[in-house]
């Protein structure tokens, strides 16, 4: 495990044996991957695999669970071990084929309880108000795969910063802010939002006829499908969890999951508010 140093955190994996199924899965050669490390050699990876290492590390316990993996380009169940040598750890996985998920049940809604969990822990984490908006946007990416999230502080009087995640290569703010915070309004459902209720768009197309105007202006923008969903403090709505373009399939349910995502958000405003 390769880490930073100013934070004590893992950064990246650096291979010391790998397996000749691994090494042909990404288009290498097992003498090529040893000595070299994951993120410099999968550019599709991401560091959701990393978080695994570190809670291993920390814990001293086994990780086992079902993840989509981009290196791998799908999804698979996974070991993850400490080892006697510090610093290192051992990963195992396998596929979980199309069949699996209608037997096994090894579907996004089980992962995502899992995941709500971990969101959950970063709450009590010693991180500053925005890493830690950082580290809820990133995780909550891991389970939908949108393009976008993106908290706005809609109370004018809150002296916090919108925060926003994109995916890699695209442009982390579309268009203007205030511009999109207008959807709200566009969509003649603020009062919706006010009363602590999220809005779903599950695809765009369908307002096409419905309401063009809407349709209109989200396509313009490249949005196919959006949640806006509330983050409340003392019972009012201070804010919003915008979700773009995100990716839903058989048992997951992506308004709901995010706004449990948004109620940890409003716990993490509260405690940052009251440490300014």
């Amino acid at each position: 495990m390769k880490k930073d140093s100013s934070q004590d955190m893992v950064k990246d994996l650096e291979y010391v044996y790998v397996n000749e199924h691994y090494a042909k899965m990404i288009n290498r050669t097992p003498e090529e991957l040893v000595g070299d490390t994951y993120l410099n050699t999968s550019p599709r990876g991401d560091t959701e695999l990393l978080h695994f290492a570190q809670q291993v590390e920390e814990t001293g316990e086994e990780l086992r669970g079902v993840s989509f993996s981009p290196t791998v380009g799908t999804w698979v169940r996974f070991t993850m071990c400490p080892t006697e040598e510090p610093g290192y750890c051992t990963l195992t996985f396998m596929r979980v084929e199309a069949g699996d998920f209608g037997e096994n049940q090894f579907t996004k809604s089980w992962t995502m309880d899992e995941r709500v969990l971990r969101i959950a822990g970063l709450i009590t984490q010693d991180l500053t108000y925005k890493k830690r908006i950082e580290r809820i946007l990133e995780e909550t990416s891991y389970i939908i795969h949108p393009d976008r999230l993106m908290v706005w502080i809609l109370d004018e009087e809150m002296p916090l910063e919108d925060v926003i995640w994109s995916l890699e290569g695209l442009e982390p703010n579309p268009a203007d802010v205030e511009s999109m915070r207008s959807e709200s309004s566009l969509f003649g459902q603020y009062n919706q939002l006010e009363k602590g209720i999220p809005i779903q768009i599950e695809s765009v197309d369908a307002l096409r006829e419905s309401n063009p105007g809407i349709y209109e202006y989200l396509s313009e923008r490249g949005i196919k499908c959006g949640v806006m969903a509330p983050i409340q403090y003392h019972g009012r709505t201070i804010a919003c969890l915008v979700c773009d373009n995100y990716e839903e399939t058989r048992g997951q349910d992506v308004g709901r999951f995010l706004d449990m995502v948004a109620g940890f958000m409003g716990v993490a405003i509260a405690e940052a508010l009251i440490n300014l």
